[in-house]
């Protein structure tokens, strides 16, 4: 997960409030008719191995950290916002589209 997330992304995204969720389901089409719901029976299938990832805040920012450049922007006020901020909204978007939508 650290390689694709590098400190250039990872700092605009701070900076610009990216949110990655939405980002990466309309990058890859996830919500579109054809793929959604083949996308939300894996996540339902897969749901024991994503909650966990999506709850656990310390392992994702461990993981990011593995790039120091990445634990300088993570370790600031907004970088903890940021994180904060989006593994909620992460857990709250697949939670949704993979029971309620």
């Amino acid at each position: 997960m650290h390689e694709w997330i590098n400190p250039e992304r990872l700092k605009k995204h701070v900076e610009q409030n990216v949110d990655i969720v939405q980002q990466t389901f309309n990058d890859y089409h996830i919500g579109s008719p054809i793929v959604a719901p083949v996308a939300r029976l894996l996540f339902q299938l897969c749901w024991d191995a994503i909650e966990p990832i999506l709850t656990d805040m310390p392992k994702v920012y461990n993981e990011l950290s593995l790039n120091p450049k990445n634990k300088e922007i993570l370790d600031t006020n907004e970088g903890r916002q940021y994180m904060e901020n989006t593994m909620k909204k992460a857990y709250d978007f697949i939670y949704f589209f993979t029971w309620e939508a």
